[in-house]
């Protein structure tokens, strides 16, 4: 992520690099996911985390074609409404089809049935 860029910027330099075709909805809707007011517009200044983990969940909307998403602490700097909108995601990614792998070290109500692995480590291990 590019912080001279904005988050629409962002998302079309990531699907040209991703030799992803998108069109004009397509990046609309990623937008819609990563802006809001308080990321509007992002160039001018470095983006706080939260700014750039939504940018990277815009990024999401753009990759239909990937049938698994492997997503590593996705919570991370994401605030309650950020949380709403990944779980949106992960439910419509899940509903279509796809699969989704997740490490989180924060308690989640998953918004599609789930298989957890609760992975602990022993003392002295």
């Amino acid at each position: 992520m590019k912080d001279d860029l904005t988050a629409s910027e962002n998302l079309k330099v990531w699907a040209a690099m991703a030799a992803l075709s998108v069109g004009a909805e397509d990046l609309a809707q990623g937008a819609a996911v990563a802006e809001d007011r308080a990321l509007r517009p992002l160039a001018g200044g470095p983006a706080v985390a939260g700014a750039k983990r939504r940018i990277g969940l815009a990024r999401l909307t753009l990759a239909r074609q990937a049938r698994l998403w492997i997503l590593d602490e996705p919570f991370n700097a994401l605030d309650r409404h950020g949380v709403g909108i990944l779980n949106r995601l992960i439910e419509r990614h899940v509903s279509g089809g796809g699969a989704v792998v997740l490490t989180t070290h924060q308690s989640w109500e998953a918004p599609v049935p789930v298989v957890r692995l609760d992975l602990v480590t022993e003392a002295g291990s």
